[in-house]
């Protein structure tokens, strides 16, 4: 499978090439261009995460490993907090009792809760205006609830037993869980709360790269055991490389989903703009953000449960995967897909109950 998806990538980076070269007749000209020129936003965010994990690790672990071992799951499992490109990887490999387990946590969890912790849910609060908040909640809360099941598919593909899957997504169950209380005991301050969260995440990124940055430039350490400023530029550079193919050819893909999205559309009763934001997810989650702004409730609720885990599993997910672990593509993949369509189904039969029950006999007297 990696290598057929590998060679469908390439391709797509030659037709993006092809098409910026021949005056982007095909649209896919500034999507090649894209791929490459987010590596600069992404090395902000990024690198000096990547840097100054191994001093979090460090200071950190004595009291991830003693709860770990209190609860009986592997320490690892804290790395899933983040999302998997944004520390989660490196941070649940630090902490790692045993190395499949770092991946499946840092790699195969963090792709889905990490994300949904760190980006998902702090990005989309913050775009959305606040009477699209609770669709966007709810649709969150659906999205949650299958996480575990995902997880537990690409745990298995990646050859963990039953028994060890199921001890160690226990936390993430408990996380799912907390944050399904927080949007149900009061969004605003759940909002607060992660919002607040994702100003100190990207203040510890800037810091971490000007520290990592120092001793690069003028050979004086800051801040001793951070890690290697050029060994997060690999991993940015890996990643931009293939993001020159992978957004054209998701974008491409997306296209030949109009149709059979439509169908879709005409037999659930969701909203076309619904529809058509599940395979952008797939690539861009800010512009899935955007096309929501046109939707209806319904569309906010279904678009967002599927964005939840679904999130750019074609684009940023994939090239990191591709850049840290190869080998682990398809437990990656099928975890955030199968999670993103169970999402799907539970957001299109909680959207179908709940009309039923508005046109139900005596409905407007309850």
């Amino acid at each position: 499978m990696n290598d057929v998806l590998l060679f469908l990538i390439a391709c797509g980076a030659l037709l993006g090439a092809a098409d910026d070269m021949t005056g982007r007749r095909l649209g896919l000209g500034g999507l090649f261009e894209e791929g490459f020129l987010c590596m600069g936003q992404t090395a902000l965010s990024m690198v000096g995460i990547i840097c100054v994990i191994p001093v979090v690790g460090r200071v950190l672990a004595p009291l991830f490993t003693a709860l770990a071992a209190f609860f009986r799951f592997d320490p690892a499992m804290f790395g899933a907090l983040l999302a998997n490109n944004m520390g989660g990887y490196p941070l649940a490999m630090q902490l790692a009792q045993e190395e499949p387990m770092g991946r499946f946590a840092g790699l195969v969890v963090a792709s889905t809760l990490g994300a949904t912790l760190v980006y998902t849910i702090p990005v989309g609060l913050s775009m959305l205006g606040k009477e699209r908040h609770k669709a966007f909640a709810r649709g969150v809360l659906l999205g949650l609830i299958p996480i575990p099941a995902g997880a537990l598919a690409g745990g298995r593909m990646m050859g963990l037993s039953w028994g060890t899957c199921m001890r160690n997504l226990l936390p993430v169950a408990a996380a799912a869980l907390c944050i399904i209380w927080g949007f149900w005991r009061g969004e605003r301050r759940l909002f607060a709360f992660f919002m607040r969260f994702s100003r100190i995440l990207n203040g510890v990124a800037l810091g971490s790269l000007a520290l990592a940055a120092f001793p690069y430039i003028c050979g004086v350490e800051l801040l001793p055991g951070m890690g290697d400023i050029m060994e997060g530029m690999t991993v940015v550079a890996d990643m931009g490389i293939i993001q020159l193919g992978s957004i054209p050819a998701a974008v491409l893909f997306s296209r030949l989903m109009r149709r059979p999205l439509r169908w879709l559309s005409l037999k659930t009763g969701i909203s076309p703009e619904a529809m058509a934001a599940l395979p952008i997810t797939c690539v861009n989650a800010i512009s899935s953000f955007a096309m929501m702004k046109t939707m209806d409730e319904e569309g906010i609720v279904v678009a967002s449960a599927f964005l939840t885990s679904s999130i750019c599993v074609f684009t940023a997910h994939l090239s990191y995967t591709l850049a840290e672990a190869k080998e682990l593509l398809a437990p990656v993949m099928a975890a955030k897909l199968l999670s993103g369509f169970l999402a799907l189904l539970l957001a299109v039969g909680a959207q179908r109950n709940k009309k039923r029950r508005m046109t139900a006999p005596g409905f407007e007297n309850r």
